[in-house]
Parts: C-alpha cells; sequence; structure tokens
C-alpha cells in the first residue's frame, strides 16, 4: 500500500513539473507577444510623428508660398492705385549721398 501511494506521489510530481513547465512556455510566449506589440507601438508612433514632421515641414511651405503671393498681390494693387511711379520717389533715396548732408539740408528747409 506505501508502494502504491509512493508511486502515486510521484506521478502527482510529475504532472505538477510537466504543469510547470506548460505554464512557463506560455509565459514566455506571452512575454514574447507583449515585446512584440509594444516595438510595433513604438515603430508606429515614429511614423506617425515623422509623418506630422513632414506634413508640418510642408505646411510651414505652403504657408511661406501663401505669404509670397498676398504680398505681392498686396504690391500689384497698390502699383495700380498710384498714377506715378513709385520708383521715381525711391530712386533719390538710394543714391549713395552722407546721412548727414540729408538731415542738415532738412534741418535747413525747417529753420
Amino acid at each position: 500500500m506505501a508502494s502504491i501511494q509512493t508511486e502515486q506521489l510521484k506521478l502527482a510530481q510529475e504532472k505538477l513539473f510537466q504543469d510547470l513547465s506548460d505554464l512557463s512556455i506560455q509565459r514566455d510566449v506571452i512575454v514574447g507577444k507583449w515585446r512584440a506589440a509594444k516595438s510595433k507601438q513604438q515603430v508606429n508612433n515614429v511614423g506617425i510623428s515623422q509623418s506630422n514632421v513632414r506634413l508640418s515641414r510642408f505646411e510651414q511651405l505652403e504657408e511661406k508660398a501663401n505669404r509670397a503671393l498676398l504680398e505681392a498681390e498686396a504690391l500689384e494693387q497698390l502699383r495700380k492705385g498710384l498714377d506715378v511711379d513709385m520708383d521715381g520717389y525711391v530712386s533719390p533715396y538710394n543714391k549713395s549721398e552722407d546721412l548727414e548732408c540729408e538731415l542738415a539740408k532738412l534741418k535747413g528747409e525747417l529753420n
């Protein structure tokens, strides 16, 4: 009877060891899936942030182009509204005259 109980205990022990081994394998599989999921999430997050950066750069470029177009259109409208050429008014100031001489002339005219 003792030998039967000993055999039953040995079988129970072997079954426990087998169950423990199976659980350990399942744990390893779950950990592997978890790590794979985490790495895929990181790759996806990096992909999203890079596309956002690209989109942001594209939007910045578009904004610069829109701003330049609006400035050109505004200047065109201003020039259309003037009967005289703006370059005629600007050219005397583009000469390389001394700024102090200009100020002195203006002061003389005021006095």
